[in-house]
């Protein structure tokens, strides 16, 4: 009850912001007048005992008045800033502004108050906080009135409010060295940054820290900051005030980043960082990953994490001289840390628990109502730029403003209010998703579904003006909500259909948009192009050009392909050395084209291939850093002895070379499944070899590195293949990334292609392993998803035998393995036919399971706005979340604390004359199981049954499903789902009335669509 007394309070006080509602100043109105005659009326003055950023805020106004007006705020009539806690009755950020007969006096409750204060009135005065970082053009008036009377700003609902800077080089970096002439963001950058946080009302930052540490490259850093009112922290994983660069730069002399093995070096590291920030309001971050944002190493984390959490703490307050407890605190619940927490540790009650998002904008777990009181209260750290898996998502802005709304105010009605902190990359291109985030966190029921669309309007109008601001809403809204499909980084020929005109149809859409947004900066003043540009028109103009590139690339357009190509170079050389006379020049160098995987280490851009050397053999040459290969020093078998592994290498060595033609029909590489060719397999063997000469570079245990070392060692070296066949990988282990096994594959291929340049490449996926959940299965379907673009048909074949060995549900069958890895004798021999084709140059499809062949089923595709009924229990309510998902929007119970039983949303649906059954497919965004770790659940009904399905049960981090369904399924933002339904010949007149239900809270259902089948 308190909080929603609280709330009503912030409203009521709110509605008088000028922030809010812009009709507290206007032209052509009566009141005090703060501009007369083209002359500003006031002089700015600041009460000498406020704190140094409330004076550097008002010398902020001082030259905002001077943008609008030409001069300095030297009028005869007073603007006093003042901070008195008193006066507004105590509280944190409050402020109130009265507009008297003679003067405006600004008063905080404390300095930030009062700095908020006077950035209100520059927003009075019509300057945009984007002033400087998007170059929003200011309006010259010779006239402005304010209302007289108070304005009251109650405070924010979000006690920490900001950003982190992550994910900063090639860009950030770049740009700062053109324009600072620094390696690293010194003070004079921060000011910049920290001026921004201010004027968007937030107060919090995480600094960059890939290459920078803010706070040993410039000692100012920290000062800076401090005295502007910006609260620092640091990121989660970089504990106790302590940038992860300070330790990486001294790793030879600090030894590992360990806390069992280097607890007194990492103590002092931690005591000095401490030591540092006395004195500010930091927020400490506590707790540990391992080195470089991994996983901790070894077994028991969860007694040394508690370890840890209470020697920091310790350690603070013999630093600080204050109890703990006095000292903010934050636990970063990352990725594998989460877990430790869901095991039952509990962090001392005053640290707020950080939870986090899934890196792209899907809220991973919210507290449970018994732990919503504790005394550090809950944060969030959300992401709209993100390095890693599936692919990196940093050019540009793919987060929709309902998406970012429809999970944030989630975690907000779950009693997340202590801290919100948005990764914003490089700041800039971030502009729109990075305000709205600091404008909900400061009152986050300004906006609801219905509503949402004032802000885009609010923003827009801020950056350009009246005129168009209504037309580059429209145009910003569906940028983000189309760059939701699909990030830039991701998209590629095969990412929608060109056989049933997807593709012209999604590219349309973009090409659309770019016209609209062509047609309006035509009609803009001149002085707002660059800030257009910038925050909207390059979004839009990028996105439809990549897309027009690789829908050009579907249709093996090369001439489309290569001018498209060209075109992006030119729109990114016109935003850096350009726009805003070159103003940005390095921020927009980051290279899209061209990602194989989320870290491949290619140097630029690449232009897609189309006609001659295939894309995929093109990759091939891509220069990355050495990929090592490594020699097996110990190997034992029983059968063959000690030392066994490089006997057989020299022996094969002694064969090619003893070999009088040196000519070989196949070469087929591997590991122990390639090994038992010639021994489990070894009368199936005689049938794959009749009448061919086949060398066995098969190796039992061999990782990708074992087989590299080989092939650079002479088994590929002094004789001419046909073909040679690689399949490898299954040995590298869980633990390794796909991407870096995959990685190291390519490689193989690579010297493949330098040793034996004639031969035809037979890539194989890693055979299956284990059941279809295990963590293996797993593991190999991400190397293998990775691998398979690789193949272009020609030199490169993808040559897939999985379904020899696969029953229909994905098992191993039990009759051709003896433990769901290995081929046994019987395994081998039906595979032997089909490798057998293979090495012929057949290329014979991977054998399928007889089945009757599917009828034509028809489609019947429904919004899931477009119902024909709807119910919710007392309490409850459906809402329209306008622009969610692909189509037109999504709905939604409210509130989402509790279940919503007996919920339901019903369709009618006509099914076609003669339908024996028919498959409901059911669209909703990629919610994670934030309440019921189980899974959430709904029903779909129809033809009086009812089933349930358990739609996100699998997306999580978990070894098994990580690469397999976590990753594909939240970059797309989508879960789709089948549910059969048969017996339709019951229905009378073709109608059937089907039914959503759902059964856990935040399920947002997008679109339904009904396949029949005759």
């Amino acid at each position: 009850m308190k909080k929603l007394l609280a709330l009503a309070a912030i409203a009521a006080a709110s509605s008088a912001l000028a922030l809010d509602h812009p009709g507290a100043a206007s032209v052509s109105g009566s009141g005090f007048l703060l501009i007369e005659k083209g002359r500003p009326s006031v002089s700015v003055k600041v009460d000498p005992s406020c704190a140094k950023g409330v004076a550097r805020a008002a010398k902020d106004l001082e030259e905002d008045f001077m943008r609008v007006t030409g001069s300095w705020p030297e009028g005869k009539k007073k603007l006093v800033v003042k901070v008195d806690p008193k006066k507004l009755g105590g509280g944190w950020e409050k402020y109130e502004i009265e507009v008297g007969a003679d003067s405006i006096t600004v008063t905080g409750s404390d300095r930030r108050g009062a700095i908020y204060g006077i950035y209100e009135i520059s927003e009075w005065l019509g300057v945009s906080p984007w002033v400087w970082w998007a170059d929003a053009p200011v309006e010259r008036k010779p006239r402005l009135a304010v209302k007289r009377g108070k304005y009251v700003n109650g405070g924010p609902a979000v006690k920490y409010r900001g950003i982190f800077l992550n994910d900063e080089a090639p860009c950030l970096t770049g740009w700062v060295k053109k324009t600072y002439g620094t390696n690293h963001g010194d003070h004079r950058f921060y000011e910049k940054v920290g001026e921004l946080i201010l004027r968007l009302r937030g107060n919090f930052l995480w600094p960059a820290m890939w290459s920078w540490a803010f706070y040993a490259d410039d000692p100012e850093n920290l000062r800076t900051m401090d005295e502007m009112g910006i609260i620092m922290g640091t990121s989660h994983h970089e504990p106790m005030a302590r940038n992860h660069q300070e330790w990486a730069r001294r790793r030879k002399e600090f030894g590992a980043w360990n806390y069992r093995t280097n607890k007194e070096v990492l103590d002092n590291f931690f005591a000095e960082g401490i030591r540092r920030i006395k004195g500010t309001e930091d927020v400490v971050t506590i707790g540990m990953r391992g080195d470089g944002d991994e996983a901790m190493d070894g077994a028991g984390n969860l007694e040394l994490m508690k370890s840890i959490i209470s020697s920091q703490r310790a350690i603070i307050e013999r630093e600080t001289g204050k109890s703990a407890s006095e000292v903010p605190q934050v636990w970063a619940l990352y990725k594998e840390v989460q877990e430790d927490f869901e095991n039952g540790l509990r962090p001392p009650d005053d640290v707020t628990i950080l939870l986090c998002d899934d890196n792209w904008g899907n809220v991973r777990m919210l507290p449970k109502a018994e732990e919503r009181g504790r005394k550090g209260g809950w944060g969030m750290y959300y992401h709209v730029d993100y390095v890693g898996a599936p692919r990196n998502s940093k050019f540009l802005n793919c987060t929709s403003a309902i998406s970012m709304w429809e999970q944030m105010s989630l975690a907000y009605e779950y009693g997340v209010d202590r801290l919100w902190v948005l990764n914003v990359g490089d700041l800039k291109p971030m502009e729109y998703p990075m305000t709205l985030f600091l404008d909900m966190a400061w009152r986050p029921e300004k906006y609801t579904p219905s509503t949402l669309h004032s802000f885009t309007e609010e923003f827009t109008r801020s950056l350009i003006g009246e005129g168009e601001a209504k037309e580059a809403a429209r145009i910003l809204d569906l940028t983000s909500r189309y760059a939701c499909r699909c990030t830039p980084e991701m998209l590629n020929k095969d990412t929608y259909n060109l056989a049933s005109g997807e593709w012209e149809r999604v590219a349309g859409d973009y090409a659309k948009l770019a016209e609209d947004s062509r047609a309006l900066t035509a009609r803009l003043d001149e002085s707002a192009r660059d800030c257009y540009f910038e925050v909207v028109g390059f979004h839009v103009e990028a996105m439809a050009n990549l897309y027009a590139m690789y829908f050009a690339l579907a249709k093996n357009d090369a001439e489309g392909v290569k001018a498209a190509f060209a075109r992006h170079k030119e729109l990114c050389d016109e935003y850096n050395l350009k726009t805003a006379g070159g103003k940005w020049n390095g921020m927009m160098r980051q290279k899209v084209i061209g990602y194989k995987s989320w870290n491949d280490n290619f140097p630029a851009d690449t232009c897609p291939k189309v006609e001659g050397e295939s894309e995929a053999i093109a990759s091939l040459d891509v220069k990355e850093p050495r990929i090592y290969s490594h020699q097996r020093k110990k190997s034992f078998d029983r059968d063959m002895g000690d030392n066994w592994w490089m006997r057989r290498h020299e022996a094969i060595l002694k064969a090619i070379a003893d070999d009088p033609v040196k000519e070989y029909d196949a070469v087929i590489c591997g590991d122990s499944t390639t090994h038992r060719w010639e021994r489990h397999g070894k009368e199936a063997y005689a049938a794959v070899t009749n009448g061919l000469k086949v060398l066995n570079l098969g190796f039992g245990a061999d990782t990708v590195r074992n087989l590299l070392w080989r092939l650079r060692s002479g088994e590929l070296d002094g004789y001419k293949a046909k073909f040679v066949q690689i399949m490898i990988g299954t040995n590298n282990g869980v633990k390794e990334p796909p991407a870096e096994t995959a990685a190291q594959i390519r490689e193989c291929l690579r010297e493949i292609r330098l040793r034996q340049p004639e031969a035809k490449i037979l890539l194989c996926p890693i055979l299956p392993r284990g059941n279809p959940d295990s963590v293996e299965r797993g593991k190999n379907e991400g190397v293998n998803r990775l691998l398979k673009p690789l193949a272009d048909g020609e030199r490169i074949i993808w040559t897939d035998y999985s379904s020899v060995f696969l029953l229909p549900d994905g098992r191993f069958d039990p009759k051709l393995t003896g433990d769901n890895l290995h081929p046994n004798a019987e395994g081998y021999a039906k595979w032997a036919p089909v490798m057998r084709k293979a090495l012929l140059g057949e290329a014979p499809a991977p054998i399928e399971e007889k089945r009757a062949p599917k009828k034509a089923a028809e489609a019947l595709a429904i919004e899931a706005a477009r119902f024909t009924e709807s119910s919710a229990p007392k309490g409850y309510r459906w809402e329209f979340l306008p622009g969610l998902g692909y189509g037109e929007g999504a709905m939604e119970v409210f509130p989402r604390l509790g279940k919503p039983e007996g919920a339901s949303l019903v369709y009618n649906v006509k099914i076609p004359a003669g339908t024996k059954s028919f498959t409901v497919k059911v669209a909703t965004r990629s919610t994670l199981a934030f309440a019921r770790k189980e899974g959430h659940r709904y029903r779909v009904r129809a033809l009086g049954e009812a089933k349930e399905v358990n739609f996100n049960s699998n997306l999580n981090e978990k070894p098994e499903n990580r690469y397999s369904v976590f990753y594909p399924t939240v970059a797309r933002r989508v879960v789709v789902k089948d549910v059969s339904f048969g017996h339709v010949n019951r229905v009378a007149g073709g109608m059937v009335e089907l039914a959503l239900e759902p059964l856990d809270e935040g399920i947002a259902f997008e679109k339904i669509e009904v396949e029949t089948e005759k």
